[in-house]
């Protein structure tokens, strides 16, 4: 058992390491899991010290400590995860459209999304351009439209700008 928490604590400290240098969201929910099997691990060793000792019933106190680490680490693990397997919003769309508007030739946006984690998100956006523009110059004001929005947000790593013709409100 010594030997099982020495591996799991390692583990668990790397994965963590690695998951905040990295961003990654799955290697720090992993960490957690493994915390959890530490605690877990804990708990054995001292129900059978207990039950060695004579008392018996420190057994079912330690199941029902297990069971609690299990629920609290799937509920952090679960919170973690949640608003990326949700694709929830990173950054408010009516900021995002003041950046987009704000460069020349962009008449409306519309469509925004951004989804990922707090520091790896990506875009998705429609700009409305001038129906005289020509498509290089279209293709143009895109990318100073991308470059304006990972000037704005660092945190964005990737833009798919859809490009429309501007036909007036909508």
């Amino acid at each position: 058992m010594a030997g099982t928490l020495a591996v799991n604590f390692s583990v668990m400290s790397y994965e963590t390491k690695k998951g905040r240098e990295l961003k990654s969201d799955f290697l720090i929910a992993d960490a957690l899991h493994t915390r959890s099997d530490i605690y877990i691990s804990l708990s054995v060793i001292i129900s059978l010290i207990a039950a060695k000792a004579g008392y018996p019933a420190v057994d079912v106190i330690a199941a029902l400590v297990i069971v609690f680490f299990i629920v609290k680490m799937g509920f952090t693990i679960l919170k973690s995860a949640a608003s990326v397997l949700t694709d929830e919003a990173c950054i408010d769309p009516d900021e995002i459209k003041e950046v987009a508007k704000s460069v020349a030739g962009i008449m409306d946006c519309h469509g925004i999304r951004s989804r990922g984690n707090e520091s790896l998100v990506n875009v998705d956006l429609h700009v409305q351009v001038d129906t005289e523009l020509n498509i290089g110059v279209a293709h143009e004001v895109a990318h100073i439209v991308e470059n304006k929005i990972k000037e704005r947000f660092p945190e964005v790593i990737d833009i798919v700008i859809h490009i429309e013709p501007y036909k007036g409100k909508q």
